[in-house]
């Protein structure tokens, strides 16, 4: 280690500390990635592979992306699956005596991507945090950019697992039993500190961010202590990542099992409640039910469904026992009969949605 250069010291420091994700070092104009950073960058976005003189007897691999470009390069990265912490300089390097001080300002994650341009703009791009405890499951879920977060209780069946996670639509799972989740989603899991799931801390950290001296009042009792530390280990994860008040994170919604439908992951990828099968764009409605579960669908889906009613904010439309090409003209008269967006409720089987609606002219 004396060895090595200053530079490299405090990179080699920095990454210890952040073992996981690739670390993205800034360097003057560019974010630079070294050793096995490196191999990984320079393979997964093909960038052309350096080296660096660090005081070894051979150079340190290296590979890096202008810090203009960042954000396109980092979205890749996540897309595939990867962690990316952004390591700042922290002082003008002008002004700086001696060695620039730099430090992780932000990692970047599945779950926590904010980037509308990948993500989509009518999306919720999803962390979903999952604590096993026995036979019980308790879950909370958070898009950090539009500061929602929910929580639920369920059990620890494959089946009741495999219907959250279906229905969230998580891009990011984080988990107390990785190894029990791996096998029903696919897409990220990571495995969390045990602490982070265990109920003083989960308290203690929910009722300092939210600034309550009672966990009722958030939602949370005795009988669903599983999501409370679910929730716990999230807003820690998030604090962990993001490295910053969350502040715009105000409340937490709970879902109860009558506010959500009972669709398996089947059903609702077949249904196109959560994604485009066919490659369509944005979609022109959404659905979003009273437990927070966001739904899109797309005109042609839309023509298929038979709904028991729909009942507005703020007008006087109202649909009994109509067809889905019936609700779709009745929302679009809405939308160019008033200004703004039409927002109402559909009922479908006797659970109730919310509904917003922006219908292309």
């Amino acid at each position: 280690m004396t060895n090595l250069s200053p530079m490299m010291q405090q990179y080699l420091r920095i990454k210890q500390e952040n073992p996981e994700p690739l670390l993205f070092f800034r360097v003057g104009d560019f974010y630079e990635m070294f050793f096995d950073d490196a191999l990984t960058g320079s393979r997964e976005l093909e960038l052309t592979l350096t080296g660096k003189d660090c005081g070894l007897p051979e150079r340190a691999p290296m590979c890096g992306v202008p810090f203009h470009a960042v954000d396109t390069y980092v979205t890749r990265l996540v897309e595939k699956g990867y962690k990316v912490a952004i390591c700042e300089q922290l002082e003008d390097p002008n002004l700086a005596k001696g060695l620039v001080k730099r430090d992780v300002i932000r990692i970047i994650t599945p779950g926590t991507l904010t980037d509308s341009a990948a993500i989509g703009e009518k999306r919720n791009n999803y962390l979903l945090s999952i604590c096993i405890s026995g036979r019980k499951a308790g879950c909370a879920y958070a898009d950090v950019s539009t500061g929602e977060m929910y929580a639920r209780t369920g059990t620890s069946d494959e089946r009741d697992l495999r219907g959250i996670i279906a229905s969230v639509a998580p891009a990011e799972i984080i988990t107390n039993a990785p190894e029990l989740l791996r096998g029903l989603a696919d897409m990220s899991i990571s495995g969390c500190a045990a602490e982070r799931f265990r109920p003083k801390e989960a308290k203690e950290r929910l009722l300092r961010h939210f600034e309550t001296g009672s966990l009722e009042t958030l939602g949370f009792s005795a009988a669903n202590q599983t999501a409370m530390c679910a929730a716990g280990a999230l807003m820690a994860y998030l604090n962990d990542t993001q490295k910053n008040t969350l502040g715009h994170i105000t409340r937490i919604q709970f879902v109860t099992a009558g506010h959500t439908m009972p669709l398996d992951q089947n059903t609702i990828r077949n249904l196109e409640l959560t994604q485009a099968l066919r490659g369509q764009g944005g979609a022109d409605i959404a659905i979003v039910n009273s437990g927070g579960i966001r739904a899109q669908l797309y005109p042609g889906d839309l023509t298929a469904l038979h709904f028991q009613s729909v009942f507005p904010f703020g007008n006087s439309l109202t649909v009994i026992e109509a067809t889905g090409q019936q609700v779709l003209d009745a929302l679009e008269w809405s939308v160019h009969s008033q200004p703004g967006e039409f927002a109402g409720f559909l009922q479908v089987s006797g659970i109730t949605f919310e509904i917003n609606c922006a219908v292309d002219s």
